[in-house]
């Protein structure tokens, strides 16, 4: 992935930065962060949709100056209006790279531009954590913290619900133990969340991977292929999601 200063220029310029050198690469690990985002509740589902679309995700440009090496964002299919209407793993250089763009003018931009589609309050990211063998409700975790080829893996959302009487985080947390079932040579990482009515996943695959013997085995309340697109130009609607280009 190779940005040129040119292209910074121009882009810190049109949301008011300086300079090219102003976000700095850190020598830091990677620094994911786990969406979760509840559609404005004055919104109707097609004015959520255009609105993600053509005033959030259009911002993507934004991103990669900022440090982004991938950006994943999802539409799931939405049972009830109570359930997250976007998830997103939005992953940086390093946290340094991160915190310098959250109070860049750019990053002020993107963060404003959150609230003209999503309910403030209840939408939020988590910071994942390498996995340890137990998963809390409102944490996000990673099973390979060492796993950087985001730009060339398949990537497989999964989405489970966790309603009701029955507790599927054990289940589910038991699977991810196992990674899933699958070689390490084949499914490489994974990074999952827990919220109190359901459990998140992106799974990353080597690129030519064939996972259609896998994916059913997971019992996955909705398993999403990430195509690969430019956030803002290649529209995602309900059940759909992109990989980033970068």
């Amino acid at each position: 992935m190779q940005f040129f200063c040119k292209n910074l220029i121009i882009t810190l310029l049109l949301v008011g930065g300086t300079a090219c050198s102003t976000l700095k690469k850190s020598s830091d690990g990677l620094y994911h962060r786990f969406w979760h985002g509840y559609s404005r509740t004055d919104l109707k589902k097609i004015d959520f949709e255009n609105r993600l679309n053509l005033e959030f995700l259009s911002l993507f440009p934004l991103l990669p100056p900022a440090g982004v090496i991938s950006f994943l964002p999802v539409v799931p299919v939405r049972p009830t209006a109570d359930d997250p209407a976007e998830w997103a793993l939005v992953s940086y250089q390093s946290k340094d790279q991160y915190d310098q763009f959250k109070t860049s003018e750019a990053g002020k931009t993107y963060t404003d531009a959150h609230w003209k589609v999503f309910e403030k309050g209840v939408s939020a990211s988590t910071v994942v954590e390498p996995y340890s063998g137990e998963a809390l409700e409102g944490h996000a975790y990673e099973l390979n913290p060492d796993f950087s080829d985001y730009s060339k893996s398949k990537v497989i959302f999964v989405l489970y619900q966790n309603k009701g009487s029955e507790d599927r985080v054990p289940e589910i947390t038991d699977g991810i133990k196992k990674n899933h079932g699958a070689s390490r040579r084949m499914l490489k990482n994974i990074i999952f969340t827990v919220t109190h009515d359901q459990i998140a996943e992106y799974l990353f695959f080597k690129a030519d991977a064939d996972v259609s013997d896998l994916l059913p085995s997971l019992n996955g309340d909705q398993v999403i292929t990430l195509r690969l697109g430019e956030p803002g130009k290649d529209r995602i609607h309900e059940g759909q999601g992109l990989k980033a280009k970068l």
